[in-house]
Order: C-alpha cells, then sequence, then structure tokens
C-alpha cells in the first residue's frame, strides 16, 4: 500500500542520454515510417508503373507492334 509518506520518499530518475549532450526522442512508429517510405518513394513507383503499362500495351497491342516496326524500317532508311 503507498501512502504519503512512501510517495514522498520516491526519488525521481530522469532519463540521461548515454553521449550526455542532447535527448534523441524515440523513432516514430512503424507506420509513420512506411508512410515517409512510401511518399518518397512515390515518383519511382509510378514510373515503374506507367513503363509497366506501356511494355504491356505494346506486348498486347498489334497495331502498336506495327506502328513500331514501320516506324524503325523507315529509320533504318535513313528517313525521318
Amino acid at each position: 500500500m503507498i501512502t504519503n509518506e512512501s510517495a514522498q520518499n520516491c526519488t525521481v530518475i530522469y532519463a540521461v542520454p548515454p553521449n550526455g549532450l542532447n535527448y534523441e526522442p524515440p523513432p516514430p512508429p512503424l507506420w509513420v515510417q512506411m508512410l515517409h517510405t512510401i511518399i518518397f518513394y512515390l515518383p519511382e513507383i509510378l514510373l515503374g508503373i506507367s513503363i509497366l503499362s506501356v511494355i504491356i500495351t505494346i506486348h498486347k497491342s498489334p497495331e502498336v507492334k506495327i506502328a513500331i516496326k514501320s516506324f524503325f524500317k523507315r529509320k533504318a532508311k535513313g528517313s525521318l
């Protein structure tokens, strides 16, 4: 049981940083770290998605394949 007398005898121990200079707060929660990572890499993620969509479109569409082949045939002849 805690009484007033025993509560007054309690010693408060402050957190002392290991380097003695400044106190570093704890790292943010995991969901905040994940959110920062996603936001930081968002341009690369969007670029990858757009490149994959172009590749899939070229792979699936016969019209695009024909247009690319004719473009490179004209480039090989030297005409722009």
